[in-house]
C-alpha cells in the first residue's frame, strides 16, 4: 500500500494546525451541537453562522459602533 496517501482528516489536521498557530481556538463541534447535546450555540447543525459568538465578536473588535 502506497505510503503517501493523503485524507480527508489529513488536510483537516493540517489546517487546524494552521489556524491553531495563527491563535484562533479550535472548538469540538458537539460542543457547540444544538441543545440538549450541546451548548445551543445553534439551533440546528446546518446554522453556519453562530450569530450570538459573531455579534460579541464585532463588539469586542469595534466597541465605539453601535
Amino acid at each position: 500500500m502506497p505510503q503517501n496517501i493523503v485524507t480527508e482528516d489529513h488536510i483537516e489536521q493540517e489546517a487546524l494546525k494552521t489556524l491553531d498557530d495563527e491563535g484562533y481556538s479550535v472548538i469540538y463541534a458537539p460542543t457547540i451541537a444544538p441543545a440538549p447535546e450541546g451548548n445551543g450555540e445553534r439551533e440546528k447543525y446546518s446554522d453556519v453562522v453562530l450569530t450570538n459568538r459573531l455579534r460579541k465578536a464585532l463588539v469586542r473588535i469595534n466597541p465605539s459602533n453601535p
